[in-house]
Parts: C-alpha cells; structure tokens; sequence
C-alpha cells in the first residue's frame, strides 16, 4: 500500500479533499488518528492549532465539506476533550512564534495513538484504517522528535493520507517526498474533484 501525499499550492482545497475522501469510502475508510491542522484569526493575529485528527470519525458522520470550516472543528475538538494544542502565532509584522513542544509532544502522540487505534480497527477486514497527517511542513523545521515519528511511520503498512507544504528549499520534508512508499499528488482546483474516487479505490484496494 502507498502513501498518499498532497501537495499544491495555499488554498487549493488540500483538506477538503481529504474530508471528501473520507465521505465518498464512509463505513469503509476510517480515520484512525494522526493529526491535522488548522488556522483561527482574530483581528492581524492568527493561530496555527494541532488537533487529533480521530475527530474526523464522528464529525464526517454529520458534516459534508467543504462545511467543515475552522471554527466548528476547534469548537468539537475542545467539546470532545480532544483540546487543539497551539502549534504558531502570527502577527502579520515578526517572524511566527513557533511552538515546538507541539510538534514533539502533542503531534507525536497524535501520531502514535493513531497508529496503534490503525492496527486494531485492521483487524476487521470490512474497513482500511487510514492515518492522517495534514500537514508537514517547514515550522517542524526543528522539531526533531515529531520529523523522526513521521518518517518511521512510513515505514509501517499503516496507508496514510496526509500533506506536504509546496517548498522548493532542501528541507526534512524531502526525505517524505523521496520515501518509496510515498506517492506524491499535486492538487489543483481543476483536478481536486476527479481526485475524490481515485483516491478513494486506492485506498479501498488494499481490503
């Protein structure tokens, strides 16, 4: 089974692909965890938040993106005691403030938690446990615990679905790109529909 990576540039629908993946194999592919991430603003201030991406299990039951907007998934992550944890700060003005304990401990976890719900949602043939990693990107820079964690879970069966930030700078995110078990998708506005079955048959093939 590869791994799928998204990659593009800002805004072009990444997660909501993602989402759409989810709802078009619903019963079938099942978000075991991992992480995903997301921004709030307030005024010139923004907020990069981690939160456990098991949360899409239940809110895909009831939620057809691209409805899921920022705000809704902050509120259920807090309400389902599964707390965002800050990752960046922006001000608009200052280089962001970058969180790093985030990364390499919360994410970390997110991502090993995952991987062992993974391994035991697999042990029912009816569904294709998949780990969500939106996204990796350069703020990890260094944040070495959470680079090690992504990179030996590419190693497992595990499928995962995750995204990669467009940067053409060397950087840890390459040794993602060049794993072999990793296939690199380029999504655009024009491609992000016709993506949706695709995608979805790769990852129900391995059932």
């Amino acid at each position: 089974m590869k791994h799928i990576f998204l990659t593009g540039a800002i805004q072009c629908g990444k997660s909501i692909l993602i989402q759409s993946i989810f709802h078009n194999g619903a019963g079938r592919l099942v978000p075991a965890g991992g992480f995903l991430t997301y921004f709030t603003s307030r005024d010139a201030q923004k907020t990069l938040y981690l939160g456990n991406a098991v949360i899409y299990a239940s809110l895909l039951k009831t939620i057809v993106p691209p409805a899921l907007s920022p705000l809704t998934l902050h509120h259920t992550l807090q309400s389902a005691n599964l707390s965002p944890c800050v990752a960046a700060e922006f001000d608009g003005i200052t280089r962001p403030k970058i969180h790093l304990d985030a990364f390499d401990q919360y994410g970390c976890t997110c991502i090993e938690d995952g991987l062992a719900r993974a391994h035991i949602l697999s042990r029912d043939p009816s569904i294709c446990p998949i780990l969500v990693l939106d996204e990796c990107g350069y703020l990890e820079s260094n944040a070495a615990a959470f680079q090690q964690t992504v990179l030996r879970t590419l190693d497992t069966p595990i499928p995962i679905l995750g995204v990669v930030r467009q940067m053409t700078a060397p950087c840890w995110l390459d040794a993602i790109r060049n794993h072999p078990d990793t296939v690199l998708i380029s999504v655009t506005e024009e491609n992000r529909d016709a993506l949706v079955s695709e995608l979805t048959s790769h990852f129900l093939s391995c059932l």
